[in-house]
């Protein structure tokens, strides 16, 4: 996890993703601080960043089991007692946020911390869990599969190719008035459904227009919002027309892969104006696909990772599209059955991060025979045909990645990276300061470059590669702090994957693990 914001976002999804016997387990979120790092060293007391949304969720959501473990060196907290309907913590996330960035934590206190969160040891973990699983025992068979990564492609591929040919198609043909059965209690029921008449008027013209579009572009499921949300819909109630005039207000999800809540999370201003989710998202791509002239031929498309000492696991993909060739560099085994397809590395470094960015920064050296290619971090796995990635693009831009999903300037995020011990002060410090110097703007545009899709022979791209490895070969190891100079120096325009807000762990093209997972 790394950061407390994250583990917080995360434990939100889950939980509204989970059933109430499910059981979240928050670990691996690393000390802010060498001296937080070395506490459990030098005390023998639970320490790790993971604790400081262990107070925020006792504090927001009394109603859940919250237990701290003495996890060395890190801690870890285990939470049962999961209700997927509660939004306290959604509806307080900006407040807790700023919470969590003003705290100052009393490092020196260690017996407190320790008194107040009342971890366990270790020894308890396996038998608190199955004493939560025993309890939970006659609802697991409810859990369903999730669908399988090639049937999300395909709804996927086959929705965002229906929402551009409903970009042009007519205007909205709707009678004048809709036929809905109300609710009827058991009690009230009779032999034949009574029906009353609800006045065109009261569905509204964006409703209409909704309705319209979300059916054009198969957008929406019946089959499934019937099913997952039973109860809810008046009998012989259209299911679309449900959505459109209260189905959405109400936070129901529209179909498999389309979380509503999660993505009005990632784009906080939904909430405010209280606008319809799949219909902005719907717009986007329909604004976006009126930029094209339709899919590109890109031939070949190169995929490649880095994975250097051991710090991930290779990720296979969901997919593999014949047009498409995968590749590894590493120093370790590859399996044979595998589609990546191992390259070796010709730059070594002490710091196996250094090393693997070399990798990202030069497709040019090593794909030479590929027009584009697609660079995913080895914690990221690809759900869909990488050429779906590129024909996103507007036909103006030759590169593209995700906007930073929590800053938007570089000496924020150096202040971040100090602060979490990220990288030295000492290399950050000097950098940042190179950056003063020349004037560079604060609150420009700051990326996060997990996935990046380049033309990586565009001599343009070529130019800005090469800044942006002088600055991480000569600064900081955290390399979203020297991209936005090399943009900057070379006017190099570069598009975004998905709307703002939007990242490597809420991007529905791509699983996240953490690394070394």
């Amino acid at each position: 996890m790394h950061l407390a914001e994250y583990a917080l976002r995360d434990f939100i999804n889950l939980e509204r993703l989970s059933k109430h016997s499910g059981v979240i387990v928050s670990d691996d979120v690393l000390p802010p601080t060498i001296e937080a790092a070395a506490r459990e060293r030098t005390t023998k007391v639970w320490t790790g960043d993971v604790y400081r949304i262990v107070p925020i969720l006792r504090e927001y959501r009394p109603d859940l089991n919250v237990q701290v473990y003495d996890v060395e060196m890190k801690g870890m907290c285990v939470v049962s007692g999961l209700n997927p309907k509660s939004t306290t913590l959604s509806d307080n996330l900006s407040k807790i946020e700023e919470r969590l960035a003003l705290a100052h934590w009393a490092y020196g206190s260690v017996e407190e911390i320790h008194r107040n969160l009342k971890p366990r040891s270790v020894g308890h973990f396996v038998t608190d869990i199955e004493s939560i699983a025993a309890k939970a025992k006659v609802q697991q068979d409810r859990l369903q599969k999730a669908p399988s990564a090639k049937r999300v492609y395909r709804e996927i591929r086959r929705f965002v190719r229906r929402v551009r040919n409903a970009a042009s198609g007519s205007k909205p043909t709707v009678a004048p008035q809709v036929d809905v059965a109300p609710p009827v209690r058991p009690e009230q029921a009779k032999p034949a459904v009574q029906h009353v008449t609800i006045a065109i008027d009261t569905f509204g013209p964006s409703e209409q227009e909704a309705a319209t579009v979300i059916r054009a572009a198969d957008a929406f499921k019946s089959e499934f919002y019937a099913r997952t949300h039973a109860g809810k819909i008046p009998g012989g109630m259209d299911p679309v027309e449900h959505y459109c005039r209260v189905g959405w207000k109400q936070g129901l999800q529209p179909t498999e892969w389309f979380v509503p809540a999660a993505y009005i999370d990632a784009n906080p201003v939904l909430r405010e104006k209280r606008a319809n989710p799949l219909m902005h998202y719907l717009n986007l791509i329909l604004s976006n696909g009126s930029k094209k002239s339709g899919t590109p031929n890109v031939g070949r498309v190169a995929v490649f990772t880095a994975i250097v000492g051991g710090y991930d696991s290779l990720k296979e993909p969901a997919i593999r599209p014949d047009n498409v060739d995968f590749f590894v560099f590493t120093e370790g085994n590859v399996p044979a059955e595998s589609a990546w397809s191992k390259r070796e590395i010709d730059y070594y470094h002490k710091d196996p991060v250094r090393t693997a960015r070399f990798v990202k920064t030069h497709p040019h050296l090593y794909l030479q025979d590929y027009e584009w290619s697609v660079w995913t971090d080895g914690n990221l796995k690809l759900l869909v045909d990488p050429q779906d990635l590129i024909s996103g693009l507007d036909t103006s831009q030759n590169m593209a990645t995700w906007k930073h999903p929590l800053r938007m300037c570089i000496y924020d995020e150096a202040a971040e990276c100090i602060r979490r011990n990220k990288d030295a002060a000492e290399i950050i410090d000097p950098q940042i300061a190179r950056y003063r110097a020349a004037s560079f703007p604060a609150k420009s545009e700051l990326f996060e470059t997990s996935v990046i899709v380049r033309r990586h022979m565009d001599q343009q791209v070529i130019d800005t590669m090469n800044e942006w490895w002088r600055e991480t070969d000569n600064g900081s190891r955290r390399d979203q702090l020297g991209l936005p100079v090399a943009i900057q120096r070379t006017g190099l325009s570069v598009g975004h994957l998905a709307p703002s807000g939007i990242c490597m762990r809420s991007d529905h093209r791509f699983a996240f693990a953490a690394h070394g997972k």
